[in-house]
């Protein structure tokens, strides 16, 4: 029977417990939030940051207790003038303060310390938080010091108060944003890579011609490729021709002086081969520096 009492009221208290816990979600939600009034120059406890938004210790501390009560809240910043008027006019639901400047018949006050502010190099108080809600004020209590003994608290301390010891790890946007940079530059890198290897190759496939055009210049009478199309192609043909092993051919200028000649002629004697004289035209139709003189090879 005895077993059955204990057994009871631990039922009963974890009922208790959960109903409680139920009642403050169901009384702060993201329509109506903890409302937390702060400071905008107490740096590092409470201060307006760099876009405007609060920041520092009790900020970071009261976020976490906070999600891990997993009841929203927002902040409202006031100058250090306006701080306990702001709270005391019911328009903030907690705050962070010395509980000397507070009625303890009014207020609810934690039990832990919250943190110990600096307000003269000789002078430390001690910061408790306040509030009007009981309820709220021991959620907050109990949750703060499970956040203590699992070693939060004393993380968002070192952040603000030992920022040397902050080893800073790289947010989960960071992250993406390194990535999505990462891939980005391996895309390029390929794209510009295959532009280069074609543009090698397109090089490599007209060096030939370039070396004729090149000796056609150093006689003083240069030829303009890129006149007109019908010498682009003749450019084009005449390339194909000088790179096959089974055409043997050779340019010559008006003179009659030769300019270059292929490998496949080189290869071969005078008597195995038939000429036959085509000259090449300008964009006005008139015979260009020099002839072209094929030497088909007899297979």
């Amino acid at each position: 029977m005895k077993y059955r009492y204990i057994t009871a009221t631990i039922l009963l208290l974890a009922t208790v417990l959960q109903v409680s816990a139920q009642a403050l979600t169901d009384r702060y939600d993201k329509s109506h939030p903890v409302t937390i009034v702060c400071s905008r120059t107490d740096k590092p406890y409470e201060f307006k940051g760099t876009y405007g938004s609060p920041e520092g210790t009790h900020i970071d501390i009261a976020r976490a207790v906070l999600t891990e009560l997993g009841v929203p809240c927002t902040f409202i910043s006031r100058t250090d003038d306006d701080l306990k008027s702001t709270f005391e006019n019911g328009d903030a639901d907690l705050i962070f303060a010395d509980i000397k400047d507070y009625d303890k018949g009014k207020y609810y006050f934690s039990e832990e310390v919250v943190n110990y502010r600096r307000i003269r190099p000789d002078s430390i108080v001690e910061v408790y938080l306040i509030g009007k809600d009981r309820q709220l004020v021991e959620q907050f209590d109990d949750q703060f010091i499970r956040l203590k003994l699992r070693g939060d608290i004393h993380s968002i301390y070192n952040i603000w108060m030992h920022p040397e010891r902050h080893e800073s790890h790289p947010s989960q946007m960071t992250l993406i944003i390194g990535i999505i940079s990462l891939i980005l530059a391996v895309i390029l890198a390929v794209v510009c890579y295959m532009v280069k290897s074609r543009t090698i190759r397109a090089n490599r496939h007209s060096a030939k011609f370039d070396v004729i055009i090149s000796k056609a210049g150093q006689i003083g009478q240069y030829y303009k490729p890129d006149e007109n199309r019908l010498q682009q192609e003749i450019i084009c043909k005449y390339e194909t021709m000088f790179n096959n092993p089974y055409v043997a051919i050779a340019f010559y200028d008006k003179n009659g002086n030769i300019i270059e000649q292929n490998e496949a002629l080189l290869n071969i004697g005078a008597n195995m081969v038939s000429n036959r004289i085509q000259p090449l035209y300008n964009a006005e139709g008139e015979i260009a520096n020099y002839i072209v003189t094929q030497c088909i090879k007899d297979i």
